[in-house]
């Protein structure tokens, strides 16, 4: 029994250090409860506390409950088995061998005795291996593993848990170093195998050991095995493998903590409210607070109770409704708005009572102001901020109505167009041009009362909505403020530009019955304002509705007067000051309408700019000019410059080269005798495509000339910029009403400064002998005007050169030709 006895020892031993290990615990009571020994613990006043199913049987009890709290009639000895009788039923005693062991049980220190009945060896040893057999099944079926190691650490018990965590079977183990054998490197499962049988009484520990160049982590419970005489034998360990759950748990914390990391990038907010409806966990910033200042506060902590007032009432219907909650809502904090979609769920405990509050909010304040922009925009010009013409349109209406229905007696609609702001676009570039726009849109707000509506109609155009209009004299008087704030000078970058514009106006009741009859007839006064010349307001009247009809006839018309041949080109000499020889021709375009007769150049040609067809009308009069040089020429007359003007729409389509190439090879021309007139308004535009359009005609051959000079903006120091040869001074400063010893300084000026810049000068417009006297004291080069003769015909040019001719030399005029005074209409 001594074997037996040592074996109970050191399994008493782990049962006392292990009483708080619930597993182990339940294991060894498993092994005490089937052992075939009977086994008791008695406590110091001999009473019985526990009893195993082999004492019950040995003491003919039904059950080993029974004889717990019984008095144990026997004292057994603590160092020696002893025998002793104990009656087997009847009169019969029965020998059984008696030892106790002292024990720590739930904090006492008792006796557990154990009772072995007396019987031949045979049977002894099937009992022994019986017993043996059994504590190895339930060794080998424990889930932890368990290994027993003798006092060198070498192994002595590894059941199959232990062979599962460390790869490895008992036998292979059975008698070798534990530590040393499975290559735990830097083992600190080595120092606690040391510190147990050194004689700690127990030790819990959580590793992590790198075994084969893996990572395991072990839970391992540790306790020293004593023999007899209480010296340490041993250790047991009981060890669980947590590799996988640590594994699972740090893919749990890695997934969430990247959750977190994602969630903190939406606008997204989600946190928890205790039933107070304090924060208790807060994800994401809210309302701009952090987290951190959220917790713990209430909302009206946070925001004060007005602005929270909203946000709280949901969470208390949640609460109280023990419903979820939806809905939007805006708080405002620090002078802003904060606009989040809410959902708000309470949170019940297994009566159904709500304990707390979950939220998430979706930050909406950025679609919500992208909404509102979107409508302003819907609504206004992007530009300027003004009112578009949706929203003018909608105000007029509204205006019509409260017209109607309350009896309004008079207000006005006034329709602005800039002049010349086309012009303006091109030189200075459209950046400066929308600077310009918004300074006039915001000086039209200043000089309108609140009331009024003031917006942007189109490009250079403005609507003007004025209110409580009680005679015409109130729209003059605003009319002469828009002049007066135009008047004054706009800087735009480098630049100080002047503007002007013209205003029609049309005033309710009696311009306009509805939206659409105002709009229109304030639009037909405009036209009619910009045809009266820069500056001009205008009231409607129910002409212009017909003159409009009759220019929308003209477009008409003018769209199909080049295929019906009624277009044709006139020439007007151009003389040479020093011998007085007719040395070109400017090509004037006339238009001789079947029904009205000869129409103005002033009349159809800003139409056809207007319309675009001044592109297919020009292409036409540069062919048809080249062609007629060339005839002349073959004819025998002398070669002349050919001048035809150019339109700033012609330049402005990007084909004007090719154009000029085709009509010079289609007819065999010589470049050197076509030139191209601009204008001052074409030269402003300075852009690369502009400047390397003029270069690319100059490389030609062709000439260029600045047209009615002096009537513009450009100075004779902003020409130098581009490739000119002729500069023809506007007739404004030699002939007319106007002319005075001023304009005939300036002309003496522009002469002298061309010459400087080595232009040729021509001078436009003279009519009478003085005049020609003047200009050629002042060494001009050539002129042109009825003095000489009107725009004729190409075949009537034909016969006066041939005259000249024939009269006094090449080309060379005897006299001036005789003007009648109708001809000074036709020009």
């Amino acid at each position: 029994m001594g074997k037996q006895k040592k074996f109970f020892d050191d399994l008493l031993s782990v049962l006392h250090s292990k009483e708080k290990d619930r597993e182990l615990r339940d294991l060894y009571a498993e092994l005490m409860e089937q052992n075939l020994d009977g086994m008791l613990v008695v406590d110091r006043d001999g009473i019985i506390r526990y009893a195993n199913k082999a004492a019950s049987k040995l003491f003919h009890r039904k059950k080993a409950k029974d004889m717990e709290g019984e008095q144990f009639a026997f004292s057994p000895s603590s160092t020696e088995v002893s025998e002793i009788e104990i009656a087997a039923g009847g009169d019969r005693l029965v020998s059984v061998d008696m030892q106790a062991i002292l024990i720590r049980w739930k904090k006492e220190t008792m006796q557990l005795v154990v009772l072995r009945q007396r019987s031949d060896h045979s049977q002894v040893r099937e009992n022994l291996k019986k017993t043996t057999e059994r504590l190895h099944a339930l060794i080998n079926a424990a889930p932890l593993g368990i290994v027993a190691l003798d006092n060198n650490g070498r192994v002595s018990l590894w059941n199959k848990a232990a062979e599962k965590i460390f790869g490895q079977g008992e036998k292979a183990l059975r008698g070798r170093d534990f530590v040393q054998h499975l290559s735990i490197e830097g083992s600190r499962l080595h120092d606690l195998i040391e510190r147990v049988l050194s004689g700690a009484q127990y030790t819990e520990y959580e590793l992590v050991e790198k075994m084969d160049d893996l990572d395991i982590c072990l839970h391992v419970s540790a306790t020293p095995l004593r023999d007899a005489g209480g010296m340490i034998s041993g250790a047991m360990l009981l060890i669980a493998d947590f590799t996988e759950t640590k594994r699972v748990q740090e893919a749990l914390r890695n997934s969430t903590e990247h959750l977190r990391r994602v969630m903190t990038h939406t606008p997204l907010s989600i946190f928890s409210l205790d039933d107070g409806l304090r924060y208790t966990w807060v994800l994401n910033t809210f309302c701009g607070f952090s987290s951190e200042a959220m917790l713990g506060k209430t909302d009206a902590e946070l925001f004060g109770d007005e602005a929270a007032a909203e946000f709280v009432g949901l969470k208390q219907a949640a609460m109280q409704g023990r419903s979820i909650q939806r809905g939007e809502i805006t708080i405002q904090r620090a002078g802003r708005p904060y606009c989040y979609d809410i959902t708000i769920e309470p949170i019940l405990d297994a009566e159904g009572t709500p304990t707390d509050v979950a939220c998430t909010a979706l930050d909406i304040t950025v679609l919500r102001s992208v909404e509102v922009h979107a409508a302003f925009i819907a609504q206004h010009d992007i530009l300027t901020g003004l009112p578009n013409r949706s929203l003018f349109r909608d105000r007029l209406q509204q205006v019509f109505v409260l017209a109607e229905r309350n009896g309004i007696e008079r207000f006005a609609l006034l329709h602005l167009g800039l002049d010349r702001f086309n012009d303006i676009n091109q030189s200075l570039g459209h950046a400066m041009g929308d600077r310009l726009l918004k300074e006039v849109g915001s000086r039209l707000q200043e000089i309108c009362f609140d009331a009024d509506t003031v917006a942007r109609f189109s490009g250079d155009e403005f609507l003007i909505l004025a209110h409580n209009i009680r005679a015409s004299q109130d729209v003059v008087v605003l009319c002469r403020k828009i002049f007066t704030a135009l008047a004054l000078p706009f800087c735009v970058g480098e630049h100080e530009v002047f503007l002007s514009a013209g205003v029609g106006i049309a005033v309710y009741p009696e311009d306009g019955d509805c939206v659409d009859s105002m709009q229109r007839n304030a639009d037909s006064a405009l036209h009619q304002a910009k045809d009266n010349g820069s500056g001009s307001f205008l009231f409607f009247s129910p002409d212009m509705n017909s003159r409009a009809m009759q220019k929308l006839a003209l477009e008409n018309d003018l769209r199909h007067a080049l295929e019906r041949e009624e277009l044709l080109v006139y020439y007007q000499p151009q003389i040479r000051l020093s011998d007085n020889a007719i040395v070109g021709v400017e090509a004037l375009l006339r238009w001789k309408h079947p029904e009205r007769g000869m129409i103005s150049p002033d009349q159809f040609i800003p139409l056809a700019e207007q319309t675009g067809l001044i592109v297919t009308i020009g292409a036409w009069v540069l062919h048809t000019a080249c062609k007629q040089q060339v005839a002349w020429c073959d004819a025998g007359l002398p070669p002349l410059r050919v001048a035809v003007n150019l339109s700033a729409v012609q330049l402005q389509h990007g084909d004007l080269k090719q154009t000029v190439m085709r009509a010079l090879e289609e007819n065999g021309m010589q470049p050197g005798y076509l030139e191209l007139e601009l204008t001052e308004s074409m030269l402003m535009d300075k852009s690369g495509d502009m400047v390397s359009t003029l270069c690319d005609l100059k490389a030609l051959g062709i000439n260029l000339s600045v047209d009615d000079f002096g009537t513009g903006y450009s100075s004779l120091s902003y020409l130098k910029s581009f490739p000119l040869d002729i500069l023809k001074i506007d007739k404004s400063f030699v002939s007319g009403p106007d002319v005075n010893v001023e304009n005939i300084e300036i002309v003496r000026a522009i002469v002298a400064m061309a010459h400087a810049l080595h232009l040729r000068v021509i001078a436009e417009g003279v009519e009478t002998a003085d005049q020609l006297e003047l200009l050629r004291e002042f060494d001009c080069d050539y002129v042109q005007g009825f003095f000489f003769s009107r725009p004729i015909p190409a075949d009537e040019l034909a016969r006066l050169l041939g005259e000249c001719m024939h009269a006094s030399g090449f080309g060379r005029l005897a006299q001036p030709a005789s003007v009648r005074n109708e001809d000074y209409a036709e020009a």
